[in-house]
């Protein structure tokens, strides 16, 4: 593979990664009426559903290098992507407990993304 061809592949999953990232959590506040509707919660439980990821992002933010070192950078982001993938799914289950879990690890899964994607790229700036 060339150079250049490496290059296209990485540009193309750091905005792949990244918009994956954040679209996960934004997209939570223009469904928060239907939300509301579909499962009968409060809005107090709402505004916990919008914040409950940042609980979990923030004590995984720090560990995160750490999982890293032991089972790889690229490992790591991998299993990330994976558990975002599946809470997404299951946080769009009907169920209120779905709901709240599903959002909790999605925090944990950004975290890690969010650590170790500008490690990933600084490596590949330096290396590659």
């Amino acid at each position: 593979m060339t150079k250049i061809h490496k290059t296209i592949l990485l540009i193309l999953g750091i905005v792949l990664i990244a918009s994956n990232l954040r679209s996960s959590n934004t997209s939570v506040s223009p469904l928060i009426g239907t939300i509301v509707m579909d499962t009968g919660v409060s809005n107090a439980q709402m505004g916990l559903v919008t914040t409950l990821p940042l609980f979990p992002f923030a004590a995984l933010s720090l560990l995160a290098l750490r999982i890293s070192h032991r089972f790889g950078l690229e490992n790591t982001l991998l299993v990330s992507l994976i558990l975002l993938t599946g809470d997404i799914l299951l946080r769009s289950m009907s169920s209120l407990e779905m709901l709240f879990i599903g959002t909790t690890v999605i925090g944990l899964a950004i975290a890690i993304g969010n650590v170790l994607l500008p490690s990933i790229i600084k490596i590949e700036c330096l290396v590659g």
